[in-house]
């Protein structure tokens, strides 16, 4: 069976000022169960941690100017998050 699919809001992060944060909310599924939360079991990471760091309970914070990609696994699914 192929994986749930996999929805994260905010679907891209903006991030102004060295103070500022956004937390990543993820789901998966779909069907009459509906979505289920897989914040606390997704994996993140950062395509360029010098610009953008991602904790492990996904939270984005900046570390320099630029853009970066933060990839989101859960349920062996992928999500790109700009």
């Amino acid at each position: 069976a192929a994986p749930a699919p996999l929805t994260v809001q905010p679907p891209a992060v903006a991030l102004a000022g060295p103070r500022d944060r956004q937390q990543l909310l993820v789901a998966a599924g779909h069907g009459p169960a509906g979505a289920i939360d897989h914040t606390a079991a997704a994996t993140y990471r950062s395509l360029r941690p010098d610009v953008a760091d991602v904790s492990a309970d996904g939270v984005v914070r900046p570390r320099g100017d630029g853009t970066a990609d933060v990839i989101v696994s859960a349920g062996g699914a992928e999500v790109r998050v700009p």
